[in-house]
């Protein structure tokens, strides 16, 4: 069986969705295979970031998944990028990370679940995260054996565009390996 690796990579901010400075993105998500044993979820640390700068994930980025699938396996990256509002502590966080890894065990067959229902709300429930700001979704579903061996950069773009107050411009580069 080869290995399947996901590496949460960059951030690269264009517009922020605060008008008065930085934002504070961090991002939740889910990496969910047909079996829920091989499912992992993951929450980053909030990344103070300003328009027209490119920064690395810390903490709950880089390597957010690192499993052996079926060469016929399907998986499927989901991910919810958010701007803090509301401060959290490393523990909020981690309590965010285990719920949402509770709620992938949970359901029968998680790469059929509903991308913001999961993740978004199992966080939600742990530490309130609906007082911030939801940027963006990404479900990416992948066939294993239409990877190509070795790594491979993705980009995923989010924005809010409009004659509002609040509009932002982004992207996430991750990295998707076969091994």
């Amino acid at each position: 069986m080869p290995r399947v690796v996901v590496y949460l990579d960059e951030v690269r901010c264009r517009d922020t969705e605060d008008k008065t400075g930085k934002d504070e993105v961090y991002v939740i998500g889910a990496v969910k295979t047909s079996d829920s044993q091989t499912s992992e979820g993951f929450v980053t640390r909030p990344i103070n970031i300003n328009d027209d700068e490119n920064l690395k994930f810390g903490p709950g980025g880089g390597y957010v998944f690192d499993q052996q699938l079926p060469r016929n396996g399907l998986f499927q990256i989901e991910m919810t990028a958010m701007d803090e509002d509301t401060a959290k502590t490393a523990s909020d966080y981690e309590q965010a990370k285990k719920a949402i890894d509770k709620a992938l065990a949970t359901v029968p067959n998680p790469r059929v679940a509903t991308v913001g229902s999961l993740t978004v709300e199992a966080a939600d429930a742990a530490v309130r995260l609906d007082k911030d700001d939801e940027l963006g979704t990404l479900l990416k579903p992948f066939a294993v054996n239409q990877i190509p061996d070795g790594w491979t950069l993705h980009r995923w773009d989010f924005e809010e565009e409009g004659l509002g107050w609040s509009t932002w411009k982004y992207e996430i580069l991750y990295w998707v390996g076969k091994f």
